[in-house]
């Protein structure tokens, strides 16, 4: 009689809790390999920068007030100590487009601890924000990269009349 109660027991309330377990489990699994798909995705679709074998993470182009220019902002893709006259420690940067002389780079020319320290962007949200990748100078035609200047000047083909490229200069030159 004991036997029958445990089977009946067993049949009515373990089996439906091993169906829920089992599919929570799966649930899990199924949103953890789609979340890691979009991140693998999102980071690929990143910029990335090189100079000197080390990779950076584009998070931005600021514009920077005093020079009258862009600025990438970037994040170092290693731990970036102190360097003696050159730089503090620091976690984020900016520097001229200039400062990377080889452009851009993709996704996959990034070593693995590089590639580990990525972050999943786009790191801004503006919908009426439709301009392209800003390049450095030497990437664009020639007559669409002027000299910064620090007012503005009738010559240059910036809409601010400063700057040594713009996002407008790109969708046109291309």
């Amino acid at each position: 009689r004991r036997e029958r109660y445990v089977k009946w027991w067993l049949n009515k309330w373990m089996r439906p809790v091993y169906w829920v377990g089992l599919g929570a489990v799966m649930g899990a699994v199924g949103v953890t390999v789609v979340r890691e798909w979009w991140d693998s995705a999102s980071r690929k679709e990143c910029l990335y920068l090189e100079r000197g074998g080390k990779y950076y993470q584009v998070l931005g182009h600021a514009w920077d007030e005093e020079k009258k220019d862009f600025n990438v902002l970037y994040r170092p893709l290693f731990h970036c100590k102190a360097s003696l006259n050159t730089h503090e420690a620091h976690l984020l940067g900016t520097a001229p487009l200039s400062h990377f002389p080889t452009g851009y780079t993709h996704y996959g020319a990034l070593d693995l601890q590089s590639r580990s320290l990525t972050l999943p962007g786009p790191f801004v949200h503006d919908p009426e924000w439709n301009k392209g990748t800003l390049l450095p100078p030497t990437a664009l035609p020639q007559h669409t990269c002027t000299p910064s200047a620090t007012t503005p000047s009738t010559s240059s083909i910036t809409a601010s009349g400063h700057a040594t490229c713009s996002y407008d200069i790109y969708k046109k030159a291309r």
